[in-house]
């Protein structure tokens, strides 16, 4: 039996409980609307000048609709042929779609009793020397390129390099269809692949086009950090006054020889324990002798501190790993080491380093900072007016982050958040503790510093709007796309990471400036 179909396959989105919309999930070879601008992924909301919300029955369902499983059956009801033009109205990224395209007759196509893929196409249970049957072969390609043409390469589902690798294996037989069995199918199998490719393949960037000069000028500041680093440390240890211990201080000794300063070994996270709740770095063992830091004091968090500040504005990939000359005291102490009870002296750091020798800290100072910290000062980088644009500013914003303005960056960020909730989306306030910043700011870095080398716009377009937008004078959203670019061997190319956010929000709220939604990284 000949069956009239638009050849569209779409599922019914629900919001608040109400029909929405319809998903288009694919198209088929042989619709007349792959002619149109119709795009995948696209939200349909009329069919014919009715609204999708209308086909539904008196139970809320929709039984019947075109582009939907039972849509000869709504055709038919209808009675039309296969010479009505069937008006589609739909959206997408912010924009707006009107097509209109004659049905086409779904009939089945035979030669020699058998079926086939379209009219002249090659049988379904035929191989024509290949590993497998035309018709489970066509099944299992077009299912895949379908989800890669819907992805449209910005989800976050695929390995790209392999789904790259598994296309080209198939560039063969697609051609040999194409070649060999001339008909429509084969033609748009064709277009598809063509398509695909095009989504999977690494855009490029010359070596001119990237300036990586933020890079070279990290590098200097961090030359010159741990250049003063070993030099303030040698030149500590030669001043020392007293008695200098190369190892851990007793309490017997203590008592008998007065007053010492040591210097640690390289002491890691490893080397710690924990107390009644509280923490210390462990200095020598119960035999020789035990002196202990204790790690919660004020000393040691302004300590962490500069620290972490160097770690995020020097060099995100710092290891965690310090040393320290202090002086010990008379603060005996027992600690529980190895289920042993141990007794040892309170060591003061007077002085840390950390790192590979790269971070210099004096905490004898008022005010503690790393050695080379103001070489790191923030500068001010003009923001874009909100007249010019979300896109201006989400340039912006990574730049802060190759030129290391953290507090510009920080200021970057919304406290209104868009949150999607079930099928509704609204805004609402979110706090972000300074600690979740810290480690934000150093992820960014990291990255921007390392891997990434360059970020550029794809594409942008208004976002949905938020169900409690009145609550607000103004609400503008947008959604914008990037490409993150790492070094080939001689140019800059585009790479899909799983991890990596690509699809970044910005919102302007009351005509206050453009902010990232959410607290998000790379």
């Amino acid at each position: 039996m000949h069956t009239l179909k638009t050849g569209i396959h779409s599922r019914v989105i629900y919001k608040q409980g109400r029909i929405f919309g319809l998903r288009i999930e694919s198209i088929e070879h042989s619709s007349n609307f792959r002619d149109t601008e119709l795009p995948l992924g696209g939200l349909i909301k009329q069919i014919d000048g009715k609204p999708i919300d209308e086909f539904k029955n008196p139970k809320g369902k929709i039984e019947t609709a075109p582009t939907l499983f039972n849509e000869t059956a709504y055709w038919q009801e209808h009675g039309v042929d296969s010479k009505h033009h069937c008006q589609i109205e739909a959206t997408m990224d912010g924009r707006q779609y009107l097509v209109s395209a004659p049905l086409f007759d779904d009939r089945v196509y035979k030669r020699d009793n058998s079926t086939t893929i379209g009219k002249n196409g090659p049988k379904n249970f035929e191989k024509d020397g290949f590993d497998t049957a035309w018709g489970s072969w066509y099944s299992k390609v077009t299912k895949r390129m379908n989800l890669i043409l819907l992805d449209r390469g910005r989800g976050k589902s695929f390995n790209y390099e392999l789904e790259m690798k598994n296309l080209l294996l198939e560039k063969d037989r697609i051609a040999y269809f194409k070649e060999h069995y001339p008909n429509i199918i084969s033609k748009e199998l064709l277009k598809d692949y063509e398509k695909c490719t095009a989504i999977l393949t690494p855009k490029r960037l010359s070596m001119e086009e990237v300036d990586l000069t933020y890079r070279s000028i990290q590098l200097k500041i961090r030359n010159e950090c741990m250049l003063r680093s070993k030099e303030n440390w040698k030149k500590f240890k030669a001043n020392l006054d007293g008695t200098f211990s190369a190892g851990p201080v007793s309490t017997d000794q203590f008592e008998e020889e007065g007053e010492y300063c040591i210097e640690t070994r390289w002491l890691t996270y490893s080397n710690s324990i924990t107390d009644i709740g509280k923490g210390y770095f462990i200095v020598g063992d119960a035999r020789f002798g035990m002196n202990y830091i204790q790690m919660n004091s004020d000393l040691m968090n302004k300590f962490y501190d500069a620290f972490f500040r160097y770690k995020s504005e020097v060099n995100p990939k710092t290891i965690d790993r310090f040393r320290f000359i202090g002086k010990i005291v008379n603060e005996p102490r027992m600690l529980t080491i190895s289920e042993k009870q141990v007794e040892g002296l309170e060591l003061i750091p007077l002085v840390a380093q950390a790192g590979d020798e790269e971070c210099f800290v004096d905490l004898r100072n008022e005010t503690i900072t790393f050695e080379g910290e103001e070489l790191t000062e923030d500068q001010i980088l003009q923001s874009p007016s909100t007249n010019e644009g979300p896109v201006a500013f989400l340039n912006y914003f990574f730049t802060l982050i190759k030129k290391g303005y953290r507090n510009q960056w920080e200021a970057c960020y919304s406290d209104m958040v868009a949150t999607d909730y079930f099928d509704e989306r609204y805004i609402k306030y979110e706090y972000c503790p300074e600690s979740k910043f810290e480690k934000m700011w150093q992820q960014m870095r990291n990255q921007l510093l390392n891997e990434i080398t360059a970020i550029r716009i794809a594409d942008h377009y208004p976002s949905q709007t938020v169900d409690n937008a009145d609550d607000f004078d103004s609400f503008e959203a947008y959604t914008i796309w990037v490409d993150y670019y790492r070094q080939a061997d001689n140019h800059h190319e585009s790479f899909k990471d799983m991890t990596l956010f690509r699809g970044w929000m910005v919102l302007n709220i009351n005509n206050e400036g453009w902010k990232i939604n959410g607290y998000r990284t790379f």
